[in-house]
């Protein structure tokens, strides 16, 4: 049972709760704040087939003499990326492409990272990596299918790993159109390397950055560090600033008269 001080203090307690509920349910009312885009795009059909995708690639491969020498590039998937590349997917990097291996890196339980090694000559490695751009982007983390993914759309994406000094990848991305990097897990010199762009933009570069920044410490696979950490970054070299200054002045608008209509009902309730 409530004591006599307890039953004063309840009424007391609802009365107070009336008295909010009506003044934020009366004419002084704000906006939820939403998502910028709050519907669910619609599903896109129009995705290149596979084949088309591999002939392409082979027809604009660099050509090399015989004298090339084997070489290899490093690509970084989340585990479950790598779970959903089938043995079909690998059989075709090897085959299509004529590389002479391909390794996964051990699955950890401490990190969603793994590196896939892709060995071959340049012009090999740079046109699998390029397939295996447009299997991630259009397929794998496709999940709304809400993208278009043709011989010529600029959204495939892929995460190199490349060993080089940070002033070094500094002056390549600024001659690039989108190419955007950062350390990987406190590797010294060892980055991430994202290509944004259209397949012939993603080949065409990776064989760039294959050719220019050779392994030297993390040749061997056993030297790089995977941390249990979750990155985050903002990739700001893959897009164009004033792409988004409409979207972004319109969001903080929001954002502030968000604030100054909850900062103003709070006070009008309490008075």
């Amino acid at each position: 049972m409530y004591q006599k001080g307890q039953r004063s203090n309840l009424r007391n307690h609802k009365d107070r709760k009336r008295r909010n509920d009506g003044a934020i349910s009366g004419t002084e009312t704000y906006k939820p704040l939403l998502l910028e885009n709050p519907t669910i795009p619609e599903s896109s059909k129009s995705i290149v087939e596979p084949g088309k995708v591999k002939a392409h690639l082979r027809k604009t491969m660099y050509e090399e003499d015989s004298r090339s020498h084997s070489s290899f590039m490093r690509v970084l998937l989340g585990n479950s990326e790598c779970q959903k590349l089938s043995p079909d997917i690998q059989n075709t990097l090897m085959l299509d492409f004529d590389l002479s291996s391909v390794s996964f890196s051990e699955s950890s339980p401490y990190s969603v990272d793994r590196i896939v090694t892709l060995y071959g000559t340049v012009s090999q490695i740079s046109a699998a990596l390029a397939y295996l751009s447009f299997v991630i982007s259009s397929d794998l983390n496709n999940l709304l299918n809400n993208q278009s993914y043709t011989l010529k759309s600029q959204n495939y994406k892929i995460d190199i790993l490349l060993e080089a000094r940070e002033s070094s990848l500094e002056a390549f991305a600024a001659k690039k159109t989108y190419c955007d990097f950062s350390e990987y897990d406190c590797n010294h010199n060892l980055n991430i390397v994202t290509l944004k762009g259209d397949l012939s933009y993603v080949m065409n570069t990776a064989r760039d950055l294959c050719t220019q920044f050779p392994f030297k410490k993390y040749k061997d696979e056993r030297n790089i560090k995977v941390l249990p950490t979750i990155r985050s970054h903002d990739y700001d070299h893959l897009f164009e600033t004033t792409e988004n200054d409409a979207s972004s002045q319109t969001a903080k608008e929001g954002v502030l008269n968000f604030i100054y209509n909850m900062n103003h009902l709070s006070g009008v309730s309490e008075s």
